[in-house]
């Protein structure tokens, strides 16, 4: 399954590349992929250091607000996770032309190393501020079910 999830997640990319046409100069709309790297805390005292990505698309609403759905993977360096996998939807509010705040909220899954997978919904808030047209930093903090608490900051590249 963990095979499958990730020839998933690189047709997904490839397909949003492809879908791609003319850059409207717009940071916060379109296509994108998202590297990240991250910490959580978990229940029963789990740490984790986190390193994956995500995949959406993003559409404005008004001028200053606009949604997003996402998918994303990171992998764990934990003894006790062996991955993590979830879908979000996000809002977002632009503050000015290069900085918006966003909301999510949305479904997250862990595969443990010994008990199978686990699951709970997730809850977050973040900012993200553009470098340029096509680049973007994006710290996110966020929670799985107030059980975990987690910090990730990454590179947003828009299509």
């Amino acid at each position: 399954m963990f095979t499958k999830m990730i020839a998933a997640t690189a047709l997904a990319t490839a397909t949003l590349a492809g879908v791609a046409t003319a850059q409207d100069g717009d940071p916060f709309t379109g296509p994108y992929v998202v590297g990240e790297v991250g910490y959580e805390n978990g229940p029963v005292g789990f740490d984790q250091i986190l390193v994956g990505g995500a995949i959406g698309y993003s559409v404005p609403l008004t001028q200053q607000f606009f949604v997003a759905g996402e998918a994303e993977i990171h992998w764990s360096e934990s003894d006790i996770v062996d991955f993590t996998w979830g879908i979000t939807g996000n809002l977002g509010y632009r503050l000015d032309e290069d900085f918006a705040v966003i909301a999510r909220a949305g479904y997250r899954n862990f595969n443990f190393d010994t008990i199978g997978s686990g699951d709970d919904y997730t809850l977050g808030l973040g900012f993200q501020y553009a470098i340029n047209d096509n680049l973007s930093f994006r710290p996110i903090l966020d929670t799985v079910g107030f059980d975990t608490i987690g910090v990730r900051a990454g590179l947003a590249y828009s299509f």
